[in-house]
């Protein structure tokens, strides 16, 4: 090992060092929460009582980004469901992902919009590639504001616009995973007016997706707290506030390491944030946690209309995990990770991708150059 690696690796031992009282108090301060929240009685919490009161109460709703109840009191008690088998035979899985760059460096500037899909049906598989281009007029702040409140819906458009005009001959199960977060968490903290827009055009994608009779399914990578903070603002709602300490470290995941098995998944919960009631609901959202792995549980969203589907969701999402461990080495779904990859920001790198799109650009202003020259020859 080279002397300047050994000085660096000394400079963060000595660092580490240093906080290792902090770490080792954070670290209590988790297992103390967590050892309460074991000894917890959640049906004696009376939830369902308090769910009402809770979710309509004006000022806790804009305290708390994200909340979630329990469907069934019986299965949260458990907590642990595991897998039922259903059949995979006759459904298409189909897995989207998407990536946004800004051209500043050509003229006019513009943004990409890329949609990768895979899908995979019986032995078949392919990959799909589809593109958007807005072209920015100037080059200012707004322009942040544009990417960041309207680009869902130009992917979203060619989300609906590529399942639309998909003709299909075969009675199969269409399922379409991705990681857009129905809930919106990328949303929260945004001004109100490009809040509701972003729910609101998910909220329309849901509503087509429902009518061309597919199965929607978010991987919502947010560490949130929606199932914890249900329990936490029960608790002080019935006068045990004081009771709500070293809860600060704590989120959903953490929470569930010591209760989900390995491939089983948590019951059902439905949001019931401020974002989420509002007048542009028209699918009511749930979510639910499965583990993959010792050290890998996901959130996963749908919309209520999937909630009958539970036992497949759950089957199709551990198929998906074991084949991309399987054949990549990847934690993941099989599917997704295919998807991703296949993006243009993947497979190359900006400078040639830059290269490649002034070069379609020069093309086409020299056919169209020629076009000219023909046009005028003709009156010559």
């Amino acid at each position: 090992m080279k002397i300047q690696k050994i000085a660096l690796i000394d400079g963060l031992y000595n660092e580490v060092r240093s906080k290792f009282k902090i770490f080792n108090e954070y670290l209590n301060s988790i297992s103390r929460g967590l050892k309460y929240l074991d000894n917890l009685s959640f049906s004696s919490l009376k939830l369902f009582d308090y769910e009402n009161l809770i979710s309509e109460d004006p000022f806790l709703l804009f305290k708390v980004n994200e909340i979630a109840w329990p469907k069934s009191i019986e299965e949260f008690e458990n907590i642990s469901i595991p897998l039922k088998t259903p059949s995979l035979e006759n459904l298409e899985v189909i897995s989207l992902t998407y990536n946004i760059e800004n051209f500043l460096e050509i003229l006019p500037p513009f943004q990409l919009y890329e949609l990768s899909i895979f899908k995979k049906w019986k032995k078949t598989e392919k990959n799909y590639n589809l593109y958007r281009i807005q072209l920015l007029k100037k080059i200012s702040r707004d322009n942040e504001v544009y990417m960041r409140s309207n680009f869902l819906k130009e992917i979203f458009e060619l989300i609906i616009d590529f399942l639309s005009h998909e003709r299909e001959f075969e009675d199969k199960t269409r399922f379409l995973i991705s990681e857009i977060p129905f809930s919106c968490t990328q949303a929260f903290n945004m001004p109100k007016e490009e809040r509701d827009k972003i729910f609101e055009i998910t909220q329309n994608l849901l509503v087509t997706l429902k009518s061309l009779g597919i199965i929607p399914v978010s991987i919502n990578k947010f560490n949130g707290s929606p199932v914890l903070s249900t329990i936490l603002h029960t608790l002080e709602k019935i006068g045990r506030k004081e009771e709500i300490i070293d809860m600060d470290l704590l989120n959903d995941k953490i929470f569930l390491a010591g209760k989900l098995k390995t491939e089983e998944r948590t019951p059902l919960f439905h949001y019931t944030n401020h974002i989420i009631d509002n007048p542009y609901l028209k699918e009511r959202l749930y979510l639910f946690y499965i583990r993959f792995d010792v050290d890998y549980i996901e959130r996963v969203e749908i919309p209520s209309y999937a909630m009958n589907q539970i036992e497949l969701i759950h089957s199709v999402l551990l198929n998906e995990y074991r084949l991309a461990i399987r054949r990549f080495k990847h934690k993941g779904y099989y599917s997704l990770f295919n998807a991703y990859r296949n993006l243009l920001s993947k497979r190359f790198k900006r400078k040639e991708l830059i290269n490649l799109i002034d070069l379609m650009i020069k093309d086409e202003m020299i056919k169209n150059y020629k076009k000219k020259i023909g046009l005028i020859a003709n009156f010559v």
